[in-house]
């Protein structure tokens, strides 16, 4: 029975060749092809911009913790109520704003730093990549006026 099988899809095969239905179905399958060629992206260059992004974002918390007294604390040159009345509008928040001792803005500067390296490594890259952007959103939003 299966060769009886085979051998009457081989017949249809040779006879779609014949009327040129074959000649049809590899030209659908190259454009498919083509499509899927133009459309796709390369797993590795993709992992290669997320090491890219983590490198870039370790370069700018590294750059910030010199003067992180002065720019992110309370008893800096912008404390959070005259970013509050000038820079905020009500679509804006910023983990950084909930308080402006020293040490919790330490302690948000760590996490920033924990997170961009589970994103450097591909830690549950998706998950990590919507925090990434959240914190890195709020880090800005506090004090808008050091921005590069």
């Amino acid at each position: 029975k299966m060769d009886e099988d085979l051998e009457e899809q081989r017949s249809r095969e040779e006879v779609e060749e014949e009327i040129g239905g074959g000649d049809r179905k590899e030209e659908g399958w190259k454009w498919k092809e083509r499509l899927k060629l133009m459309f796709s992206l390369d797993l590795r260059s993709l992992a290669l911009f997320r090491v890219g992004i983590a490198l870039v974002t370790f370069y700018d918390l590294i750059d910030r913790i010199p003067d992180h007294y002065t720019h992110y604390s309370d008893l800096g040159i912008l404390p959070f109520h005259a970013v509050a009345a000038h820079f905020t509008d009500s679509y804006s928040f910023s983990f950084h704003a909930i308080s402006g001792i020293f040490v919790y803005q330490l302690f948000l500067f760590f996490i920033h730093f924990c997170i961009a390296f589970c994103f450097l490594i591909g830690f549950y890259t998706k998950i990590t990549h919507v925090l990434l952007w959240i914190i890195t959103c709020s880090l800005q939003t506090r004090n808008p006026l050091v921005l590069h």
